[in-house]
């Protein structure tokens, strides 16, 4: 049912057709906001989502000790989870890219101590792993933590595609444009949400948004069928299975590094520390490979602004969890903008 009651629909402009941007114009869709219209540069399979490894693994680059900022991210994680359920348990998920794939996480920090992780109980079988089994998966054993469960691996090469075939079905135009102001749109669009990643960092006027780059490459192995994730400090060994028999390999964080080039040192160095954990990925014949900048700040964005022109409501920063809290934030965004809509000071053509 719609959650407005405006004589007018508002137009609400969706800045950035990333995996945030399509997932705020389909959610805001359910909700009953038709009026609506995606603006983005890039499309996908030229988005920064469409290189993401895209595991539902929540990692950041910064630890926060901020326990109700811990208590937003578990939210937004589990909705995301139990939203990807959904598509993969619904018969339209043959073309989504969604699939279920059970694997370990090497934990190196002791930080889940004797409770786990925080999301344990939102992940799929969660157990602890005994030496023993390290022993015989060729995992390491001298470390605090290893953990089996099993999460969902979302290929965006495919789920953007979806996602933006759905929201094309109901009508919506979702075009290319360069937006340099924000306020722009603002003058024919009552709501804007800005999802436009790293360009925020104009498009905002945020310094606090910085570039971290990441590297990884996708190889063609059909045998293995579990994913890897060992944690190690700020960097990180990622080995992701896909349903289409390739395997991604990652992973990368260099700070403030905003190139996109594939640097062969990274790659050496990803193909060497894989075969550490599977032996057979070293003579893997590489499919492709991508480079791109993650766009992290020390919270991620989700409030609402007003400029000059009108109410912009910002979802962007997420840096490594784009995915993993894709569906979480969007609905923390409908939130902002059913509150947007229910404002006495809208801009006159809702009144």
């Amino acid at each position: 049912s719609p959650c407005y009651n405006n004589m007018a629909a508002p137009k609400v402009a969706v800045v950035g057709a990333g995996i945030s941007g399509l997932s705020v114009a389909w959610r805001l869709l359910q909700e009953g906001f038709t009026n609506l219209v995606v603006y983005s540069d890039n499309f996908s399979p030229h988005t920064l989502s469409d290189t993401a490894a895209a595991i539902l693994v929540p990692y950041s680059l910064l630890v926060t000790e901020d326990k109700q900022y811990l208590e937003v991210q578990r939210n937004w994680f589990e909705k995301t989870f139990k939203y990807f359920l959904e598509v993969y348990q619904s018969p339209k998920a043959s073309g989504a890219g969604v699939s279920l794939v059970p694997g370990y996480q090497v934990e190196r920090d002791d930080n889940g101590g004797m409770e786990g992780p925080w999301y344990k109980d939102i992940v799929i079988g969660f157990r602890r792993v005994d030496q023993e089994e390290c022993k015989n998966m060729n995992l390491p054993t001298d470390q605090p933590e290893t953990w089996f469960y099993t999460t969902f691996v979302v290929n965006c090469n495919q789920y953007l595609p979806w996602l933006t075939d759905c929201i094309r079905s109901k009508g919506v135009p979702i075009i290319k444009r360069h937006v340099v102001d924000l306020n722009d749109v603002l003058t024919d669009s009552d709501i804007v949400v800005n999802c436009s990643g790293l360009a925020s960092r104009e498009l905002a006027h945020d310094n606090g948004l910085q570039p971290v780059f990441g590297q990884g490459m996708s190889v063609k192995a059909p045998w293995l069928k579990y994913f890897i994730f060992d944690i190690t400090g700020d960097h990180y060994i990622l080995i992701v299975p896909r349903p289409d028999n390739s395997v991604m390999l990652g992973g990368t964080t260099i700070e403030n590094l905003d190139s996109g080039e594939v640097k062969p040192d990274i790659s050496k160095k990803i193909t060497e520390e894989t075969a550490q954990y599977v032996p057979s990925l070293k003579r893997a014949p590489i499919i492709k490979e991508w480079a791109g900048a993650r766009p992290c700040r020390k919270k991620i964005r989700v409030e609402s602004e007003k400029l000059q022109n009108g109410v912009v409501i910002h979802n962007y920063g997420h840096g490594g969890n784009g995915i993993n809290y894709s569906w979480g934030c969007a609905d923390t965004v409908c939130q902002l903008v059913k509150e947007a809509t229910a404002k006495t000071d809208l801009p006159k053509s809702l009144l």
